[in-house]
């Protein structure tokens, strides 16, 4: 099993490119520091998923989603690459990928148009429907119409909605190779930051009450600093903390402060 994602069947060319970009060195010191050690067990998530795959032909992909607290089990590349971003967009509060759940949400909501692949939930208190089509797709006449009333029908229900394709994974490639990183150390330290979360959660806080950086809570802190790390990252997600990782690589030097605060 692959330290980050499993796969049922032989790997296409863009998981091929997703394995390459995890044996990159981002920053050999804070790479070492950060990463995981043990195996990865296949959840109850991914059981289920491989059940009702059964013997039919081709992959299922699935992380540990920080946001979801939960294996997130995903059906394409491309719907993988999507789930992993919006792991590590900070405008993003929450979301579900769950066709059943997706399902039971719109219809709820009285949406009438075709069922999106993702319902985003943003800090802004907006909701984005999204559907994960392959540019090819997309430029199809019928794709274009239906893309009009999908934006129409969703406006009624005072949500928005988007397309997302490659072009946006070429767009986010640099995101994305970095949360292919902290992905692997969140899910293995989960247990751990569960079990000393008051401790850890009050210290990182404390230590980032003004902007200051990754590399200084490591050298402050006496705790494991993958443990240090992961919860500095929850705390990103649970919007009590944010940082500069959408426009600069993850080093030691990766900002983190407030989420009020403005830095540089």
């Amino acid at each position: 099993m692959n330290f980050l994602f499993f796969q049922a069947s032989i790997m296409s060319p863009f998981q091929k490119r997703v394995q390459l970009m995890l044996a990159n060195v981002m920053d050999a010191s804070l790479a070492n520091t950060i990463k995981g050690h043990a195996p990865l067990r296949a959840s109850q998530t991914l059981r289920s998923a491989l059940r009702m795959r059964g013997k039919s032909v081709g992959s299922i992909t699935y992380f540990y989603s920080a946001k979801n607290d939960q294996d997130v089990v995903f059906s394409s590349d491309l719907e993988f690459a999507h789930g992993l971003l919006l792991e590590a967009d900070e405008t993003v509060k929450s979301y579900d990928v769950d066709p059943d759940r997706v399902i039971a949400f719109i219809e709820g909501k009285g949406y009438l148009g075709s069922k999106p692949d993702a319902i985003v939930k943003l800090w802004s208190g907006r909701t984005r429907y999204v559907e994960v089509k392959y540019l090819e797709d997309q430029r199809r006449k019928r794709a274009v119409l239906q893309a009009e009333i999908q934006k129409r029908v969703a406006d009624s229900v005072n949500a928005d909605w988007c397309w997302f394709s490659e072009k946006d994974v070429q767009a986010k490639n640099r995101l994305l190779h970095d949360w292919l990183h902290i992905a692997p150390v969140l899910a293995q330290s989960r247990v751990e930051v569960k079990s000393r979360w008051e401790h850890l959660m009050k210290w990182v806080l404390e230590a980032s009450r003004e902007a200051t950086t990754l590399g200084n809570l490591k050298r402050c802190t006496h705790d494991p600093w993958e443990l240090v790390f992961s919860t500095t990252v929850l705390l990103v997600q649970l919007g009590k903390l944010r940082s500069d990782l959408e426009i600069r690589p993850l080093s030691a030097e990766t900002m983190i402060a407030p989420r009020d605060v403005i830095y540089a």
